[in-house]
């Protein structure tokens, strides 16, 4: 178990199914299955961005933080479940325009980067935070 996430019933995964059809008769007679460790995937992606950012954090589509990593501290298990607001002064203006566009990218000083990664076409998305700027003490 890693230490941002405290118990395993509240990881996330990433499932898919499609059916298996009889090639002869073209009847359904089961399905595949197939389901990944989305939590672990993302942590490691958000290790190797924060490389370039000073913090990456992961949200769901509450704006609750799922995954927070810290260039100066490693992962920051104590900001998860946390509103990202509480810990981004500038998250409206990132959620209304993530919604809206995909992407936001701070013009001011460049210091916040936001994407949007939609898992499924009917519903909102994970947020991903790139910031440039020290987590604040």
């Amino acid at each position: 178990m890693d230490e941002m996430t405290p118990n395993r019933k509240h990881r996330r995964q990433l499932s898919a199914g499609v059916p298996v059809f009889d090639e002869r008769t073209e009847e359904a007679f089961g399905f595949v299955r197939m389901e990944c460790d989305l939590q672990r995937i993302l942590e490691g992606e958000a290790r190797d961005r924060v490389r370039t950012a000073r913090q990456v954090l992961m949200l769901d589509p509450s704006g609750s933080i799922w995954i927070h990593d810290s260039l100066a501290h490693g992962p920051i298990g104590e900001s998860v479940g946390q509103n990202a607001s509480d810990v981004i002064p500038e998250m409206a203006t990132i959620t209304n325009v993530v919604a809206r566009q995909a992407e936001f990218i701070d013009d001011t000083n460049r210091e916040i980067y936001a994407t949007r990664l939609d898992l499924s076409g009917s519903e909102p998305g994970l947020v991903i935070v790139l910031l440039r700027k020290p987590e604040r003490s």
